[in-house]
């Protein structure tokens, strides 16, 4: 057996609607709202409600897939309650929609129905008094509310209105229609009703966003599913319920990240630690020890300034010709001694520059790296690409959408 693909209650197997006639975009966008609205009136056991829904949909868009959903919901309606006028009503609109569709389509469906509906009409024959019959109410002032999500309730004018779907008789006029569902942001809208009218109503209530907030060391940057927020400390951070990837970096320390999956209103506290990295340890290292051979390359100047010193005030003796052999041989010493100090502390020195350069350059470039985020994950209950309302057997499921036509094409609205 064939099963429709999950949809706005509503993922739909659509029928050739021949001859239907063409309706104005905005007749299709209300054709489709009494549609969804009879689709969960009729998952949910209301079948006259479903009726009237669908009949409406018929009014704006006279499609054969219609015919086929009115007379389903006059099936099922008959086999609750057993009322003789549910089930000739059915079999009238499977009949019509036989001369809609004269090839295709449900025609296997419908053939199959009329064999179990007929005989039980046959033997009823002359049962049905007239307070059995189906009373359409074409002056209803009514109104036509349902919602995809789950769980939703509805109050109007204040008061609560039962469970969803809700079709009822109202006084003509402004009505207030509240909306609202455990983890979803509430709905809130005023209608107006004129009298003799249907006013429908479908509303998916829009998720409640999670809460994350983020406790790390101030300046580092936090990201959020790959978009840059701020450098810490940042304010907290409103997402949509589902799976994120959370990413806190800063130079010089362990990148942190985390992939978490945020529930409707749920609030989440991320404590991002960030130790130092072994390359920003080397950094340092190299700094030190290169700003220590600098130094000492310095105090081995000073050294070899020193002896220049000592051996200048030697040959300064030498014009008053009291220099010595001695001398001499002190003279040459202090210059042998000034040239090696010299030497090691152009070699100190810049083998101290050389080092804390390099230290500077792994300091600079000690940049964090976030490992790759394994895929997207989603919340128990948060919505998904498929988060429609359970899918509806073939055989019982009212088919039709006022957008489309086609042979045994499946299709979502």
């Amino acid at each position: 057996m064939r099963r429709i693909i999950p949809g706005c209650m509503g993922a739909l197997v659509l029928s050739v609607s021949i001859g239907a006639q063409a309706a104005t975009p905005d007749a299709l966008k209300k054709a489709r709202t009494y549609f969804n609205v009879g689709a969960r009136a009729y998952a949910a056991g209301q079948f006259n409600d479903a009726v009237k829904a669908f009949e409406q949909a018929y009014k704006l868009t006279p499609r054969s897939g219609l015919l086929f959903s009115i007379a389903q919901a006059h099936r099922k309606q008959y086999y609750l309650d057993k009322k003789p006028g549910d089930l000739r009503v059915a079999i009238k609109y499977y009949h019509q929609y036989l001369d809609r569709v004269p090839r295709g389509g449900r025609r296997a469906d419908v053939a199959d129905a009329l064999a179990e509906l007929e005989p039980l009409a046959s033997r009823l024959q002359g049962e049905t008094s007239p307070s059995e019959q189906p009373v359409a109410n074409e002056a209803a002032t009514q109104i036509m509310i349902s919602s995809p999500t789950p769980d939703a309730k509805l109050s109007l004018d204040g008061h609560a209105a039962g469970k969803l779907p809700f079709v009822s008789d109202v006084k003509p006029g402004k009505h207030h229609v509240t909306l609202s569902a455990p983890g979803f942001l509430p709905y809130e809208r005023d209608i107006s009703v004129l009298e003799g009218s249907v006013v429908p109503l479908d509303v998916p209530l829009q998720d409640k966003p999670g809460e994350l907030r983020v406790r790390t060391r101030e300046g580092a940057h936090v990201s959020v599913d790959g978009k840059e927020i701020g450098s810490a400390p940042v304010p907290p951070i409103e997402l949509p319920p589902g799976g994120h990837f959370i990413a806190v970096t800063q130079n010089g320390r362990q990148a942190f990240s985390r992939e978490l999956v945020l529930g409707r209103g749920q609030t989440t506290t991320l404590d991002a630690k960030l130790p130092g990295t072994t390359q920003r340890t080397v950094a340092w290292l190299f700094i030190g020890t290169g700003a220590s051979a600098f130094v000492a390359g310095g105090v081995l100047a000073l050294a070899a300034f020193k002896k220049q010193s000592d051996a200048q005030a030697i040959l300064d003796q030498r014009t008053t010709g009291n220099i010595s052999g001695s001398d001499r041989d002190a003279y040459a010493k202090l210059r042998s001694d000034r040239d090696r100090f010299r030497a090691a502390s152009v070699v100190t020195a810049g083998a101290g520059v050389a080092v804390a350069a390099t230290g500077l350059v792994l300091f600079v470039f000690d940049e964090p790296r976030v490992r790759a985020r394994s895929g997207p994950e989603r919340a128990p209950g948060a919505p998904g690409p498929d988060h429609a309302a359970p899918s509806m057997e073939i055989s019982a499921a009212p088919i039709w959408s006022p957008t489309q036509a086609g042979a045994a094409v499946t299709g979502r609205f």
